[in-house]
Protein backbone atom coordinates (compact mmCIF):
# COMPACT_ATOMS: atom_id res chain seq x y z
CA UNK A 1 0.00 0.00 0.00
CA UNK A 2 1.01 3.68 -1.03
CA UNK A 3 0.36 6.47 1.03
CA UNK A 4 0.29 9.71 -1.22
CA UNK A 5 0.85 13.11 0.56
CA UNK A 6 0.22 16.82 -1.32
CA UNK A 7 2.70 19.24 0.41
CA UNK A 8 1.79 21.78 -2.26
CA UNK A 9 -0.02 22.36 -5.64
CA UNK A 10 2.80 22.16 -7.63
CA UNK A 11 4.66 19.08 -6.21
CA UNK A 12 3.25 16.43 -5.26
CA UNK A 13 5.22 12.29 -4.38
CA UNK A 14 4.60 9.09 -2.77
CA UNK A 15 6.28 7.69 0.86
CA UNK A 16 6.25 4.35 2.07
CA UNK A 17 4.68 3.69 5.37
CA UNK A 18 8.46 3.05 6.78
CA UNK A 19 10.01 6.03 5.42
CA UNK A 20 6.85 8.28 6.83
CA UNK A 21 7.57 6.19 10.07
CA UNK A 22 11.17 7.56 10.33
CA UNK A 23 10.45 10.86 9.97
CA UNK A 24 7.81 11.32 12.06
CA UNK A 25 9.85 9.98 14.92
CA UNK A 26 12.32 11.88 14.02
CA UNK A 27 9.96 15.11 14.63
CA UNK A 28 8.48 13.27 17.78
CA UNK A 29 12.31 13.06 18.72
CA UNK A 30 12.45 16.84 18.37
CA UNK A 31 9.83 17.84 20.51
CA UNK A 32 10.07 15.31 23.51
CA UNK A 33 12.69 15.46 26.08
CA UNK A 34 15.13 12.82 26.06
CA UNK A 35 15.02 9.99 27.74
CA UNK A 36 17.75 9.52 30.57
CA UNK A 37 21.14 7.61 29.38
CA UNK A 38 21.71 4.05 29.72
CA UNK A 39 23.19 2.30 32.40
CA UNK A 40 26.62 1.13 31.86
CA UNK A 41 26.51 -2.50 31.12
CA UNK A 42 27.21 -5.00 34.39
CA UNK A 43 28.35 -7.59 32.64
CA UNK A 44 31.24 -8.10 30.33
CA UNK A 45 31.71 -10.85 28.15
CA UNK A 46 34.88 -11.68 25.93
CA UNK A 47 34.39 -12.86 22.87
CA UNK A 48 37.49 -14.87 20.68
CA UNK A 49 37.35 -15.16 16.77
CA UNK A 50 38.47 -18.63 15.51
CA UNK A 51 42.19 -18.19 15.84
CA UNK A 52 42.19 -17.01 19.45
CA UNK A 53 44.25 -13.86 18.46
CA UNK A 54 41.82 -11.01 17.68
CA UNK A 55 40.24 -10.59 21.49
CA UNK A 56 37.33 -8.34 21.50
CA UNK A 57 34.81 -6.65 24.55
CA UNK A 58 30.99 -7.29 23.81
CA UNK A 59 28.38 -6.07 26.11
CA UNK A 60 25.21 -7.78 27.45
CA UNK A 61 22.44 -6.02 28.33
CA UNK A 62 18.86 -5.48 27.60
CA UNK A 63 17.51 -2.81 25.14
CA UNK A 64 15.58 -0.28 27.04
CA UNK A 65 11.64 -0.23 25.80
CA UNK A 66 12.55 3.45 24.93
CA UNK A 67 14.74 2.49 22.37
CA UNK A 68 12.69 0.19 20.90
CA UNK A 69 10.86 0.95 17.96
CA UNK A 70 7.87 2.90 18.11
CA UNK A 71 4.62 0.86 17.74
CA UNK A 72 2.09 2.04 14.81
CA UNK A 73 -0.71 4.23 16.91
CA UNK A 74 1.44 7.58 17.14
CA UNK A 75 1.75 7.37 13.03
CA UNK A 76 -1.45 6.60 12.50
CA UNK A 77 -2.44 9.65 14.55
CA UNK A 78 -0.11 11.47 12.92
CA UNK A 79 -0.87 10.43 9.13
CA UNK A 80 -4.67 11.14 10.48
CA UNK A 81 -3.01 14.92 11.44
CA UNK A 82 -1.45 15.87 8.05
CA UNK A 83 -1.35 19.22 9.51
CA UNK A 84 1.17 18.11 11.79
CA UNK A 85 3.15 16.74 8.98
CA UNK A 86 3.19 19.94 7.07
CA UNK A 87 6.41 21.38 8.61
CA UNK A 88 7.94 18.60 6.94
CA UNK A 89 7.74 20.14 3.74
CA UNK A 90 9.76 22.78 2.79
CA UNK A 91 9.96 24.40 -0.74
CA UNK A 92 8.30 21.45 -2.70
CA UNK A 93 10.76 19.09 -0.86
CA UNK A 94 8.97 15.81 0.57
CA UNK A 95 11.96 14.82 3.26
CA UNK A 96 13.52 17.50 5.69
CA UNK A 97 17.21 18.16 5.02
CA UNK A 98 19.08 16.84 8.22
CA UNK A 99 22.82 17.88 9.04
CA UNK A 100 25.06 15.04 9.65
CA UNK A 101 26.88 15.01 12.51
CA UNK A 102 30.41 16.41 11.79
CA UNK A 103 33.22 13.43 11.45
CA UNK A 104 33.05 10.07 11.15
CA UNK A 105 31.79 7.95 13.88
CA UNK A 106 32.64 4.63 15.32
CA UNK A 107 31.47 2.11 18.71
CA UNK A 108 32.98 1.60 21.35
CA UNK A 109 33.79 -2.08 21.77
CA UNK A 110 32.66 -2.63 25.75
CA UNK A 111 29.35 -0.53 25.44
CA UNK A 112 28.92 -0.43 21.58
CA UNK A 113 27.18 2.71 21.88
CA UNK A 114 28.33 5.13 18.61
CA UNK A 115 30.24 8.22 19.16
CA UNK A 116 32.29 10.53 17.42
CA UNK A 117 35.41 8.85 16.45
CA UNK A 118 37.63 11.76 17.94
CA UNK A 119 35.85 11.48 21.39
CA UNK A 120 36.62 7.28 21.54
CA UNK A 121 40.09 5.93 22.54
CA UNK A 122 42.17 4.15 20.59
CA UNK A 123 43.56 0.49 22.34
CA UNK A 124 46.84 0.85 20.18
CA UNK A 125 47.96 3.95 21.69
CA UNK A 126 47.12 2.79 25.38
CA UNK A 127 48.84 -0.59 25.33
CA UNK A 128 51.79 0.38 22.63
CA UNK A 129 50.73 -2.97 20.22
CA UNK A 130 50.31 -1.74 16.72
CA UNK A 131 48.22 -4.47 15.83
CA UNK A 132 45.20 -3.62 18.47
CA UNK A 133 42.57 -1.09 16.71
CA UNK A 134 39.71 -1.35 19.10
CA UNK A 135 38.18 1.81 20.27
CA UNK A 136 36.81 2.49 23.60
CA UNK A 137 34.91 5.44 25.39
CA UNK A 138 36.43 6.76 28.69
CA UNK A 139 33.94 5.91 30.70
CA UNK A 140 34.17 2.27 29.91
CA UNK A 141 38.14 2.64 30.16
CA UNK A 142 37.78 4.02 33.20
CA UNK A 143 34.72 1.54 34.52
CA UNK A 144 37.23 -1.47 33.56
CA UNK A 145 40.79 -0.22 35.20
CA UNK A 146 38.55 0.38 38.26
CA UNK A 147 37.00 -3.41 37.75
CA UNK A 148 40.54 -4.62 37.57
CA UNK A 149 41.73 -2.63 39.93
CA UNK A 150 39.56 -4.13 43.07
CA UNK A 151 39.82 -7.36 41.78
CA UNK A 152 43.50 -7.71 42.46
CA UNK A 153 43.10 -6.97 46.17
CA UNK A 154 46.62 -7.80 47.58
CA UNK A 155 47.73 -9.81 44.68
CA UNK A 156 48.38 -6.71 42.09
CA UNK A 157 48.09 -8.16 38.88
CA UNK A 158 49.15 -6.41 35.91
CA UNK A 159 46.94 -3.74 33.72
CA UNK A 160 45.98 -5.48 30.75
CA UNK A 161 44.66 -3.97 27.73
CA UNK A 162 40.87 -4.33 26.98
CA UNK A 163 41.56 -5.57 23.65
CA UNK A 164 44.58 -7.73 22.85
CA UNK A 165 45.72 -8.41 26.61
CA UNK A 166 48.79 -6.96 26.23
CA UNK A 167 50.81 -4.88 29.54
CA UNK A 168 49.88 -1.33 29.48
CA UNK A 169 52.36 0.53 31.79
CA UNK A 170 51.18 2.60 34.55
CA UNK A 171 51.99 6.14 32.92
CA UNK A 172 49.55 4.92 30.02
CA UNK A 173 46.24 4.16 31.68
CA UNK A 174 46.64 6.62 34.72
CA UNK A 175 45.96 9.16 32.72
CA UNK A 176 43.22 7.38 31.46
CA UNK A 177 41.60 6.25 34.68
CA UNK A 178 40.32 7.93 38.01
CA UNK A 179 42.16 9.36 40.80
CA UNK A 180 40.68 7.17 43.44
CA UNK A 181 41.69 4.04 40.86
CA UNK A 182 45.43 5.05 40.92
CA UNK A 183 45.56 5.42 44.14
CA UNK A 184 44.18 2.07 45.35
CA UNK A 185 46.15 0.25 42.72
CA UNK A 186 49.50 1.60 44.42
CA UNK A 187 48.15 0.72 47.63
CA UNK A 188 47.24 -3.18 46.22
CA UNK A 189 51.27 -2.63 45.43
CA UNK A 190 52.52 -1.65 48.69
CA UNK A 191 49.59 -4.53 50.60
CA UNK A 192 51.53 -6.95 48.44
CA UNK A 193 54.53 -6.36 49.70
CA UNK A 194 53.16 -6.36 53.52
CA UNK A 195 54.25 -8.26 56.65
CA UNK A 196 53.99 -8.31 59.95
CA UNK A 197 56.63 -8.08 62.54
CA UNK A 198 56.64 -10.24 65.23
CA UNK A 199 58.47 -8.33 67.11
CA UNK A 200 56.69 -4.95 67.16
CA UNK A 201 53.38 -6.53 66.22
CA UNK A 202 52.90 -3.75 63.54
CA UNK A 203 52.29 -4.02 59.93
CA UNK A 204 54.74 -3.11 57.31
CA UNK A 205 55.83 -2.62 53.70
CA UNK A 206 58.81 -3.84 51.97
CA UNK A 207 57.67 -1.68 49.02
CA UNK A 208 60.54 0.95 48.02
CA UNK A 209 59.67 4.44 46.32
CA UNK A 210 61.34 5.56 43.26
CA UNK A 211 64.00 7.79 43.46
CA UNK A 212 62.62 11.42 43.07
CA UNK A 213 65.64 12.67 40.92
CA UNK A 214 65.76 15.96 38.31
CA UNK A 215 67.65 13.64 36.25
CA UNK A 216 66.24 10.34 36.35
CA UNK A 217 66.96 9.23 33.13
CA UNK A 218 71.39 9.90 33.20
CA UNK A 219 70.73 7.73 36.64
CA UNK A 220 69.76 4.70 34.40
CA UNK A 221 72.41 5.25 32.19
CA UNK A 222 74.81 4.98 34.90
CA UNK A 223 73.67 1.70 36.04
CA UNK A 224 73.91 0.41 32.05
CA UNK A 225 76.91 1.43 31.63
CA UNK A 226 78.43 0.11 35.23
CA UNK A 227 76.74 -3.40 33.92
CA UNK A 228 79.04 -5.93 32.32
CA UNK A 229 76.87 -5.99 29.46
CA UNK A 230 75.27 -2.70 28.93
CA UNK A 231 73.62 -3.22 26.05
CA UNK A 232 71.85 -6.58 27.10
CA UNK A 233 70.47 -5.13 30.36
CA UNK A 234 69.37 -2.32 28.48
CA UNK A 235 67.56 -4.66 26.12
CA UNK A 236 65.98 -6.21 29.33
CA UNK A 237 65.10 -3.22 31.00
CA UNK A 238 63.00 -1.91 28.04
CA UNK A 239 61.31 -5.29 27.81
CA UNK A 240 60.16 -5.52 31.66
CA UNK A 241 58.89 -1.94 31.11
CA UNK A 242 56.61 -2.48 28.58
CA UNK A 243 55.42 -5.61 29.67
CA UNK A 244 57.23 -7.91 27.18
CA UNK A 245 59.76 -9.85 29.60
CA UNK A 246 58.57 -11.33 33.04
CA UNK A 247 60.01 -10.28 36.22
CA UNK A 248 61.98 -13.72 36.69
CA UNK A 249 63.62 -13.07 33.21
CA UNK A 250 64.40 -9.58 34.05
CA UNK A 251 66.19 -10.68 37.16
CA UNK A 252 67.97 -13.46 35.09
CA UNK A 253 69.79 -10.83 33.22
CA UNK A 254 70.39 -8.39 35.93
CA UNK A 255 72.18 -11.68 37.57
CA UNK A 256 74.13 -12.32 34.85
CA UNK A 257 74.78 -8.64 33.11
CA UNK A 258 74.39 -6.56 35.63
CA UNK A 259 76.55 -4.63 37.88
CA UNK A 260 78.89 -6.40 40.09
CA UNK A 261 77.69 -4.19 42.84
CA UNK A 262 73.61 -5.50 42.81
CA UNK A 263 75.12 -8.76 44.97
CA UNK A 264 75.62 -6.49 47.80
CA UNK A 265 73.55 -6.70 50.41
CA UNK A 266 75.01 -3.98 51.54
CA UNK A 267 76.38 -1.35 49.07
CA UNK A 268 79.94 0.66 50.37
CA UNK A 269 79.91 3.99 51.19
CA UNK A 270 82.57 6.63 51.86
CA UNK A 271 82.87 9.82 53.43
CA UNK A 272 81.57 12.84 51.74
CA UNK A 273 81.35 16.64 52.23
CA UNK A 274 77.80 17.81 52.52
CA UNK A 275 78.70 21.58 52.37
CA UNK A 276 81.80 23.80 53.12
CA UNK A 277 82.02 27.11 54.99
CA UNK A 278 84.18 29.64 56.87
CA UNK A 279 83.72 29.24 60.69
CA UNK A 280 85.69 30.36 63.37
CA UNK A 281 88.09 28.71 66.17
CA UNK A 282 84.29 28.96 68.66
CA UNK A 283 82.27 27.72 65.98
CA UNK A 284 84.32 24.85 65.58
CA UNK A 285 83.87 23.81 69.10
CA UNK A 286 80.84 24.99 69.27
CA UNK A 287 79.42 21.97 66.60
CA UNK A 288 82.07 19.16 66.96
CA UNK A 289 82.83 19.87 70.84
CA UNK A 290 85.79 20.24 72.72
CA UNK A 291 88.54 17.74 71.39
CA UNK A 292 86.88 16.94 68.16
CA UNK A 293 86.46 21.21 67.30
CA UNK A 294 90.60 21.61 68.67
CA UNK A 295 91.58 18.53 66.14
CA UNK A 296 89.24 19.70 63.47
CA UNK A 297 90.02 23.58 63.64
CA UNK A 298 94.17 22.23 63.38
CA UNK A 299 93.31 20.22 60.23
CA UNK A 300 91.38 22.96 58.22
CA UNK A 301 92.53 24.94 55.85
CA UNK A 302 93.63 28.87 56.83
CA UNK A 303 91.59 31.70 54.54
CA UNK A 304 93.63 34.82 53.65
CA UNK A 305 91.98 37.52 55.75
CA UNK A 306 95.38 39.62 55.39
CA UNK A 307 93.16 42.36 52.34
CA UNK A 308 89.58 41.38 54.42
CA UNK A 309 90.47 42.06 58.17
CA UNK A 310 93.28 42.07 60.13
CA UNK A 311 95.08 40.06 61.75
CA UNK A 312 93.60 38.37 65.21
CA UNK A 313 95.23 39.47 68.54
CA UNK A 314 93.88 37.79 71.71
CA UNK A 315 95.25 39.54 75.29
CA UNK A 316 98.22 37.69 77.02
CA UNK A 317 98.35 38.03 80.75
CA UNK A 318 101.83 36.02 81.25
CA UNK A 319 104.16 37.92 79.10
CA UNK A 320 106.54 40.22 80.09
CA UNK A 321 104.66 42.88 78.50
CA UNK A 322 100.94 42.42 79.11
CA UNK A 323 99.07 42.98 75.83
CA UNK A 324 97.47 41.84 72.49
CA UNK A 325 99.54 39.09 70.36
CA UNK A 326 99.43 37.20 67.33
CA UNK A 327 99.32 33.56 67.36
CA UNK A 328 102.51 33.62 66.08
CA UNK A 329 104.01 35.84 68.82
CA UNK A 330 102.22 34.04 71.51
CA UNK A 331 104.68 30.74 70.03
CA UNK A 332 107.49 32.72 70.13
CA UNK A 333 106.56 34.07 73.27
CA UNK A 334 105.88 30.90 75.07
CA UNK A 335 107.27 27.79 73.33
CA UNK A 336 105.48 25.74 70.38
CA UNK A 337 103.08 23.81 72.81
CA UNK A 338 102.64 25.98 75.73
CA UNK A 339 101.90 29.09 73.31
CA UNK A 340 99.57 27.18 71.43
CA UNK A 341 97.67 26.44 74.65
CA UNK A 342 98.23 29.85 76.01
CA UNK A 343 96.86 31.21 72.62
CA UNK A 344 93.39 28.89 73.22
CA UNK A 345 92.84 29.70 76.12
CA UNK A 346 93.43 33.52 75.57
CA UNK A 347 90.62 36.22 75.46
CA UNK A 348 90.12 37.86 72.25
CA UNK A 349 91.14 41.69 71.91
CA UNK A 350 88.32 43.56 71.18
CA UNK A 351 89.18 45.73 67.87
CA UNK A 352 90.35 42.14 66.53
CA UNK A 353 88.36 40.17 64.25
CA UNK A 354 88.62 36.51 64.73
CA UNK A 355 90.01 34.49 61.92
CA UNK A 356 88.22 31.72 60.09
CA UNK A 357 89.09 28.48 58.50
CA UNK A 358 87.29 26.54 55.54
CA UNK A 359 85.86 23.39 56.75
CA UNK A 360 83.19 20.88 55.95
CA UNK A 361 79.77 21.97 58.05
CA UNK A 362 78.75 18.17 57.71
CA UNK A 363 80.31 15.13 56.56
CA UNK A 364 78.07 12.19 55.36
CA UNK A 365 78.74 8.34 53.78
CA UNK A 366 77.44 7.36 50.40
CA UNK A 367 77.54 5.08 47.29
CA UNK A 368 79.22 5.43 44.17
CA UNK A 369 76.26 6.44 42.91
CA UNK A 370 75.93 9.14 44.52
CA UNK A 371 78.97 10.44 43.64
CA UNK A 372 78.77 9.93 40.47
CA UNK A 373 75.72 12.14 40.02
CA UNK A 374 76.96 14.60 42.77
CA UNK A 375 80.38 15.50 40.40
CA UNK A 376 79.58 13.68 37.19
CA UNK A 377 81.34 10.51 35.46
CA UNK A 378 84.67 11.48 35.24
CA UNK A 379 85.41 13.29 38.68
CA UNK A 380 82.72 11.23 40.40
CA UNK A 381 84.94 8.20 39.55
CA UNK A 382 88.41 10.16 41.29
CA UNK A 383 86.65 11.53 44.41
CA UNK A 384 85.45 8.08 44.87
CA UNK A 385 88.84 6.65 44.86
CA UNK A 386 90.04 9.14 47.25
CA UNK A 387 87.00 9.27 49.84
CA UNK A 388 87.66 7.41 53.33
CA UNK A 389 85.40 3.85 53.31
CA UNK A 390 82.96 4.76 56.05
CA UNK A 391 80.95 1.15 55.21
CA UNK A 392 82.50 -2.09 53.54
CA UNK A 393 80.13 -3.62 50.99
CA UNK A 394 78.76 -7.09 52.86
CA UNK A 395 77.01 -9.95 50.93
CA UNK A 396 75.22 -13.15 51.72
CA UNK A 397 76.19 -16.25 52.50
CA UNK A 398 74.75 -19.77 52.26
CA UNK A 399 73.01 -19.38 55.58
CA UNK A 400 71.33 -16.59 55.03
CA UNK A 401 73.69 -14.01 56.88
CA UNK A 402 75.55 -11.29 55.18
CA UNK A 403 79.65 -10.64 55.71
CA UNK A 404 82.64 -8.62 54.03
CA UNK A 405 84.92 -10.01 51.63
CA UNK A 406 87.39 -9.59 54.17
CA UNK A 407 85.26 -11.99 56.54
CA UNK A 408 84.73 -14.67 53.61
CA UNK A 409 88.28 -14.72 53.59
CA UNK A 410 88.78 -15.10 56.81
CA UNK A 411 86.68 -18.04 56.98
CA UNK A 412 87.44 -19.61 53.88
CA UNK A 413 90.35 -18.51 52.71
CA UNK A 414 92.06 -16.27 50.28
CA UNK A 415 91.03 -18.18 46.89
CA UNK A 416 87.87 -19.76 48.19
CA UNK A 417 86.56 -16.88 49.51
CA UNK A 418 87.04 -14.37 46.83
CA UNK A 419 85.27 -17.22 44.76
CA UNK A 420 82.33 -17.35 47.08
CA UNK A 421 82.56 -13.77 46.99
CA UNK A 422 82.24 -13.70 43.10
CA UNK A 423 79.42 -16.06 43.33
CA UNK A 424 77.14 -14.88 45.95
CA UNK A 425 73.62 -14.21 44.89
CA UNK A 426 71.47 -11.02 43.84
CA UNK A 427 70.01 -10.43 47.42
CA UNK A 428 69.28 -5.89 47.20
CA UNK A 429 67.68 -4.42 44.44
CA UNK A 430 67.02 -1.69 46.51
CA UNK A 431 69.40 0.50 43.76
CA UNK A 432 66.71 -1.19 41.18
CA UNK A 433 63.82 -0.70 42.33
CA UNK A 434 64.41 3.48 43.16
CA UNK A 435 65.19 4.03 39.08
CA UNK A 436 61.53 1.88 38.54
CA UNK A 437 58.29 4.52 38.09
CA UNK A 438 56.28 2.00 37.43
CA UNK A 439 55.07 0.74 40.94
CA UNK A 440 53.82 -2.46 39.27
CA UNK A 441 56.82 -3.15 37.58
CA UNK A 442 58.78 -2.13 41.04
CA UNK A 443 56.48 -4.11 42.97
CA UNK A 444 56.59 -7.55 40.92
CA UNK A 445 60.50 -7.27 40.88
CA UNK A 446 60.43 -7.04 44.48
CA UNK A 447 58.42 -9.79 44.77
CA UNK A 448 59.88 -11.96 42.12
CA UNK A 449 62.94 -11.42 44.38
CA UNK A 450 61.67 -12.54 47.36
CA UNK A 451 60.71 -15.93 45.61
CA UNK A 452 64.36 -16.84 45.09
CA UNK A 453 65.28 -15.19 48.23
CA UNK A 454 62.46 -15.02 51.13
CA UNK A 455 65.08 -14.80 54.27
CA UNK A 456 64.73 -11.36 55.27
CA UNK A 457 65.28 -9.15 58.36
CA UNK A 458 62.13 -6.75 58.89
CA UNK A 459 62.40 -3.47 58.06
CA UNK A 460 61.06 -1.74 61.68
CA UNK A 461 62.89 -3.63 63.85
CA UNK A 462 65.76 -6.14 61.82
CA UNK A 463 64.31 -9.65 63.17
CA UNK A 464 64.61 -12.52 61.39
CA UNK A 465 61.43 -13.04 58.82
CA UNK A 466 60.71 -15.45 56.10
CA UNK A 467 58.68 -13.65 53.68
CA UNK A 468 57.48 -16.58 51.45
CA UNK A 469 55.76 -18.60 54.70
CA UNK A 470 54.96 -14.81 56.24
CA UNK A 471 56.57 -16.17 59.74
CA UNK A 472 58.81 -14.93 62.17
CA UNK A 473 62.16 -17.05 61.91
CA UNK A 474 64.26 -18.44 59.01
CA UNK A 475 63.22 -21.91 60.27
CA UNK A 476 66.96 -23.50 59.63
CA UNK A 477 66.82 -27.04 58.53
CA UNK A 478 63.26 -27.08 57.56
CA UNK A 479 62.47 -26.09 53.25
CA UNK A 480 59.82 -23.64 52.86
CA UNK A 481 57.72 -26.54 51.34
CA UNK A 482 57.31 -28.19 54.41
CA UNK A 483 56.11 -25.05 56.21
CA UNK A 484 53.79 -24.12 53.60
CA UNK A 485 52.44 -28.09 53.30
CA UNK A 486 51.97 -28.34 57.24
CA UNK A 487 49.83 -24.56 56.96
CA UNK A 488 47.95 -25.96 54.12
CA UNK A 489 45.64 -27.58 57.30
CA UNK A 490 44.98 -24.71 59.26
CA UNK A 491 41.63 -23.40 58.91
CA UNK A 492 41.03 -20.20 56.90
CA UNK A 493 38.82 -17.15 58.40
CA UNK A 494 37.94 -14.53 56.63
CA UNK A 495 38.45 -10.66 57.32
CA UNK A 496 35.02 -8.92 57.44
CA UNK A 497 35.66 -6.05 55.56
CA UNK A 498 37.08 -7.17 52.70
CA UNK A 499 37.22 -10.61 52.67
CA UNK A 500 40.57 -12.01 52.03
CA UNK A 501 41.68 -15.65 53.50
CA UNK A 502 43.54 -15.29 56.54
CA UNK A 503 45.31 -17.68 58.27
CA UNK A 504 46.02 -18.01 62.07
CA UNK A 505 49.50 -19.34 62.02
CA UNK A 506 50.51 -17.41 65.56
CA UNK A 507 49.70 -14.84 68.32
CA UNK A 508 46.23 -14.45 69.90
CA UNK A 509 42.67 -13.94 68.62
CA UNK A 510 42.60 -10.12 67.74
CA UNK A 511 43.47 -10.24 64.36
CA UNK A 512 44.78 -7.31 61.89
CA UNK A 513 44.81 -7.21 58.05
CA UNK A 514 46.16 -5.74 55.82
CA UNK A 515 43.43 -3.50 54.59
CA UNK A 516 43.24 -2.06 58.02
CA UNK A 517 40.55 -4.03 59.44
CA UNK A 518 40.37 -5.60 63.05
CA UNK A 519 38.48 -8.27 63.93
CA UNK A 520 38.63 -11.45 66.37
CA UNK A 521 39.60 -14.74 65.37
CA UNK A 522 36.04 -16.75 65.89
CA UNK A 523 37.29 -20.18 67.51
CA UNK A 524 38.81 -22.05 70.55
CA UNK A 525 40.96 -19.71 72.85
CA UNK A 526 44.43 -21.29 73.14
CA UNK A 527 47.34 -19.84 75.87
CA UNK A 528 48.58 -17.35 74.03
CA UNK A 529 45.44 -15.55 74.17
CA UNK A 530 45.74 -14.11 77.49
Amino acid sequence: AKLVLHCSSASSSAMSVGALENQVLEELREQQPLPPPLPKPETLRRAKSGGGTDVRISAMALVPGALQRAESAPVAQAVANPAGLHSLCEKGSLLPFRASASGPRKRCAICLEEQAAGQLHLSGKICGNSHCAEAFCSGCLKAFFQERVESSRFSLQPMRCAACRCHVPLAQWQQLARPTTSTAFAQNASDALALRCHSCDNTKTLLQDAWQHDNLEGAIRIFFNRSRDPDAVEASWSAFNEGRLDADGFLESLRAHGPEAIRDAEPETRWACKSWGVYTFEEFLEYHGEDAGRTAWKAAEAVDMSESMDVERRWDFWAFSWGAYTLEEFVVLHGEDAGQAAWEAAELANWAKPEKRRACKEWGDYTQERFILWYGEDSGHVEWEAAEVYRSSTRQAGNGRTYTLEEFKGWYGEEQGQQMWDQAPVVDLSQVFVLLGDVERRAALHLAQLRRHPKILTPCCGIEFCFRCQTSGWHSGTACEEILASQAAIEVQFCSACGVPTQRTEGCTSMVCLCGEHWTWSGEESDEDY
